[in-house]
């Protein structure tokens, strides 16, 4: 991902990506295949809102890796979509018929797993079903008074983490109020020197740890945090990381989705709908926590958008979202600058309409699938 090398056909990444999400889309449309939509009883009910739920979910990750961003690009092929009935489109399915099943299936979802209680937060409920509609709703830009309803009631289901526990490593336990999604990770699940700690955390005995091979912050973004921000305690004057700590050694929980995302898309989603006073009022609850001489921003218009972007730059550190969020806001990858941290091998500068910023089909999907030819392929 670093250096772009493995979005090609023949690259084992994006075949490892393609064949995950429609490995787990398969298995959910055998669920909802069977399940009436009619049906009454709740525990079906709940059933199939979580099944479609995460099918919206596998799509809206699919879709982003495979084809630029909503906004411009809603005609332009997309990927096959199967919903396990008679829709049923084997070919590049335009962007917005995509998003159209994401959103239909979201929407169902949402309104069908009321009363759904889980018992672990391995499992989806409506406050992370809420989550996965307001993060497809900021991509889309289609609805922002939904995306920033969803948001709220997301971030109904926790509560922030505290700044000195964001700054002490608090990205390893599932049981963090802060935490809406993740996985359990036990000595059973976990997968040793293949596990996420071991690729991020600087101090833990694997590939980063062990090896040297560090996931550093970008310099231009720690310096923009400020001092008074405890937050940048969680890097070194090296720029190493040390917001991911695992003191399991390999168990430590994935974090799938946090309350934290959720104020930074409703300040987003309202900023962007013109309400600055608004927005501002919700990124001041989530940074005064974290900054102790951060005051409510005046900023209006594009000037707060880019304030709440840096923010969630910051809190979202190594989560998972800067790739896409430069996609979805058109934003350049630009690492080659005077003092750049970044090593020689990985000075690339690419236009946020670069072909670096697809991913190839597999090639093997293009061998087996008789509706897509190579023509149909994104460019090399």
């Amino acid at each position: 991902y670093y250096s772009y090398r493995g979005r090609t056909q023949v690259f084992s990444t994006t075949r490892i990506i393609w064949n995950f999400y429609y490995k787990i889309i398969r298995n959910l449309n055998s669920v909802i295949s069977q399940i009436d939509p009619e049906i009454k009883d709740p525990r079906f009910v709940h059933l199939r809102s979580r099944a479609l739920a995460l099918r919206a979910y596998c799509y809206f990750n699919l879709i982003r890796v495979y084809q630029y961003t909503y906004q411009g690009n809603e005609a332009k092929p997309g990927i096959p979509t199967f919903d396990g009935g008679d829709v049923i489109i084997p070919s590049r399915a335009k962007v917005s018929e995509v998003y159209d099943l994401i959103l239909s299936d979201l929407e169902t979802s949402i309104i069908g797993i009321d009363g759904f209680n889980r018992n672990d937060k391995g499992k989806i409920d409506k406050s992370v079903v809420a989550g996965i509609y307001a993060r497809v709703l900021l991509e889309t830009g289609t609805d922002w008074a939904k995306c920033i309803s969803m948001a709220k009631t997301a971030k109904a289901g926790g509560t922030l983490i505290s700044g000195s526990e964001w700054a002490s490593g608090g990205f390893d336990e599932i049981s963090s109020t802060g935490w809406l999604w993740g996985a359990d990770i036990d000595a059973q699940s976990s997968t040793i020197y293949a596990s996420f700690f071991s690729h991020v955390s600087t101090t833990n005995a694997g590939y980063a740890g062990l090896l040297g091979v560090y996931k550093n912050i970008d310099k231009r973004l720690y310096d923009a945090i400020p001092a008074t921000d405890i937050r940048k305690t969680a890097f070194g004057a090296d720029y190493k990381n040390y917001k991911f700590e695992d003191a399991t050694n390999f168990q430590g929980d994935y974090v799938y989705m946090r309350v934290a995302e959720m104020y930074l898309i409703e300040a987003e989603a309202k900023a962007r709908s013109g309400d600055d006073n608004g927005a501002a009022d919700i990124l001041y609850d989530l940074v005064s926590t974290r900054d102790s001489s951060y005051t409510k921003s005046t900023n209006k218009g594009q000037v707060l958008i880019n304030e709440i972007l840096l923010q969630r730059r910051i809190e979202l550190w190594g989560e998972g979202f800067a790739w896409f969020d430069m996609k979805r806001t058109k934003t350049p990858l630009v690492r080659t600058y005077p003092g750049s941290n970044h090593p020689l091998f990985g000075e690339k500068n690419f236009s946020p309409t670069a072909n670096e910023f697809l991913f190839q089909i597999p090639e093997k999907e293009i061998i087996n699938n008789n509706d897509i030819s190579p023509g149909d392929q994104n460019p090399l």
